[in-house]
């Protein structure tokens, strides 16, 4: 919407939304849990179609009897969480849309659930314990592999966990966090809104 005082552009587009498609958590990789979003520069109608097709076509690549998830997600079980991306980029393949350019990926990591207090840790694979840093620096390979494909990462930390967030929006300002806990983004934008004072004040 444009403001009180400023020229109404002549055309809208909608927002395109993420699409849940593909559950993996069931397999060793705790953390395989994939959205996509068609490029912005789509049509909202033919980013629609082309969403479903890939969807019907990811189905048919895994299994057509696979179980949905209660979201409507496809429910296959990775052990590796590149093995989500390796099939997302070979089903966009078979359909001429290349991850990256139009398709883009958002990792629904959900690592709240997957942190255990009592170890300070993070369980990204089956009995395999992370850090913090050692999940920032998991996640830090993921985008090298795959750079221009990951849009974003929702809930990428424990809701607590504020100097993860803040360090790798340091590293990776243009990578998407979703955070459920508004407290969570809350603390983290004051936490760079300091940090940025400091460096200029420095």
């Amino acid at each position: 919407m444009a403001d009180i005082g400023e020229d109404v552009p002549e055309k809208y587009s909608l927002p395109h939304p993420l699409y849940h498609v593909l559950d993996g958590t069931g397999g060793k990789c705790k953390l395989a849990d994939f959205s996509i979003a068609i490029s912005p520069g789509v049509p909202l109608l033919e980013a629609l179609k082309f969403t479903q097709t890939l969807f019907d076509k990811l189905r048919s690549s895994v299994k057509l009897s696979s179980p949905l998830s209660p979201d409507g997600a496809i429910r296959y079980n990775i052990d590796k969480i590149e093995q989500g991306f390796e099939l997302l980029t070979e089903t966009g393949k078979e359909l001429e849309l290349k991850l990256g350019e139009d398709v883009f990926v958002v990792v629904n990591a959900n690592a709240g659930v997957r942190w255990d207090s009592e170890r300070n840790k993070y369980e990204v694979n089956t009995g395999q314990w992370k850090s913090g840093q050692e999940l920032m620096e998991y996640y830090n390979e993921l985008i090298r592999n795959y750079p221009a494909a990951v849009l974003g990462i929702i809930n990428a930390f424990h809701e607590t966990d504020i100097l993860s967030y803040c360090a790798f929006n340091r590293s990776y300002p243009l990578i998407l966090l979703f955070q459920s806990s508004s407290e969570t983004i809350k603390k983290v934008r004051e936490e760079i809104m300091n940090k940025s004072g400091e460096e200029k004040t420095g």
